[in-house]
């Protein structure tokens, strides 16, 4: 599924995603089609393999961040703000969480937390490239290019996709 997410080959994935496990019961699984729905621009199927993922586990992360997502694509940053503050009081140290506050916290422009959350995701999994592109992001914002620079190298030592960095790193 990952192969054909790189590729953009966004029906694949679903359908590989659907034949290959019991997505119903899968909070990754269901996720990821989650995402890819709102890739497709479905935002009716979006939603509801995001009820479905929160059904799994209500306390998941996959559920939580699936949720999120659809809050995020629908402009309900500041209902995502409170399902992620709320998550990570539970969880404080989940980097999933961590990171998916890192990008509410962009959708809301509050840098400091974003640059807040980004660190602390770093310090605890630092192979995680989300971390360091939000990182960039905000240096990239403030004008420090050399710091942004510096982030963005990072990124994409870990896997991140090159096509999100602004031009000129």
């Amino acid at each position: 599924a990952y192969v054909f997410a790189l590729e953009k080959k966004f029906e694949a994935v679903e359908a590989h995603l659907k034949k290959s496990i019991d997505f119903a019961k899968n909070g990754e699984a269901l996720y990821l089609l989650t995402l890819v729905s709102l890739r497709k621009k479905d935002k009716s199927g979006a939603k509801r393999y995001a009820e479905m993922a929160s059904a799994v586990d209500p306390n998941d992360s996959k559920g939580i961040m699936a949720k999120i997502e659809v809050m995020l694509a629908s402009r309900q940053e500041r209902q995502a703000n409170s399902l992620i503050k709320k998550a990570l009081a539970k969880n404080p140290k989940s980097c999933d969480l961590l990171i998916t506050s890192a990008k509410v916290s962009w959708f809301l422009s509050k840098d400091d937390d974003v640059r807040t959350s980004s660190e602390k995701v770093v310090g605890l999994c630092p192979e995680m490239e989300m971390a360091y592109f939000y990182l960039g992001m905000v240096a990239h914002r403030f004008m420090e290019k050399k710091q942004a620079k510096k982030y963005f190298k990072l990124y994409k030592k870990f896997g991140g996709e090159e096509s999100l960095i602004p031009k000129g790193y």
